[in-house]
């Protein structure tokens, strides 16, 4: 059973660094962030940042070395690929909704459109009777 873990310091938007950390253990990758985000229900973008190997978001660049390091590691490399498979998935779906939120405004000003009428001149009010 091999447990190995770098702590890296990311900065933060509070001033003071957030601690990212690298575990790993039998196989598996774990990364935790010392952050508010995952508990005000947002997603943490010091973790995903450090996997993508965004080295400007160290507090410190001298733990480059050991952000070096834990992406060296196979597990890292292996969660790594899925992040970027998973953020491309996300930007499909981005686009996606997009197009369809585009679509939604043009179907409802044609439903707009249906219930708009002019005003009906006098001798036109009988024509549909």
């Amino acid at each position: 059973m091999l447990f190995m873990k770098i702590e890296l310091r990311a900065r933060s938007s509070e001033g003071e660094p957030c601690l990212v950390t690298f575990a790993r253990k039998n196989g598996r990758l774990s990364l935790s962030c010392s952050c508010a985000q995952p508990d005000n229900g947002g997603s943490c973008h010091h973790r995903r940042s450090l996997l993508r190997g965004e080295k400007e978001l160290l507090f410190d660049p001298g733990e480059a070395v050991l952000l070096t390091a834990a992406l060296g590691w196979e597990t890292t490399r292996t969660v790594k690929a899925q992040l970027e498979a998973l953020e491309a998935e996300i930007s499909k779906v981005q686009t996606q909704r997009k197009k369809l939120e585009a679509e939604q405004l043009r179907l409802e000003g044609l439903l707009d459109a249906l219930f708009e009428t002019d005003e009906l001149e006098e001798g036109d009010r009988g024509e549909d009777r």
